[in-house]
């Protein structure tokens, strides 16, 4: 499939499913919630980890069970529109994720003595991006 063609296809459904090895912070499943998808994963590799992928427990299946799988996408289907907007935080922060790479690539910037900016230029968002980051995974840790 080409780029578009995923995108065309995202945009069409309602629920994505990742029950691959997650190797990293997958772009898919992020693509698919900025297309409004509920995101369906497994435990493995990075999914098991918050910081990789803050979504609900509820949607990352630890042990595959055809029958289990079943009620999880037909409640998610039956009730869309609430399950989908959960992602909400979960959409906001894969768009801070260049914010907060950003962030983090001035850090070690300046832990190095070579800072990129001035202190003074835009620290207030920085700071600000950082309580966000903060306020966000304890949001998603709420949820769990």
């Amino acid at each position: 499939m080409t780029p578009a063609e995923v995108t065309e296809l995202l945009m069409k459904s309602k629920i994505y499913i990742d029950f691959g090895h997650h190797p990293g912070m997958d772009r898919l499943p992020r693509e698919a919630a900025l297309a409004g998808c509920i995101v369906v994963t497994n435990k493995e590799g990075a999914a098991n980890f918050r910081s990789d992928v803050p979504i609900g427990e509820e949607w990352k299946v630890r042990k595959f069970d055809v029958d289990a799988v079943h009620e999880l996408l037909k409640k998610g289907l039956g009730e869309y529109e609430g399950k989908a907007a959960e992602f909400g935080a979960y959409r906001e922060w894969i768009y801070d994720q260049e914010k907060v790479m950003n962030f983090m690539v001035e850090r070690i910037a300046e832990r190095l003595g070579n800072p990129m900016w001035e202190k003074e230029e835009g620290g207030d968002e920085r700071e600000r991006l950082l309580v966000k980051i903060q306020k966000l995974e304890a949001e998603a840790a709420k949820r769990a």
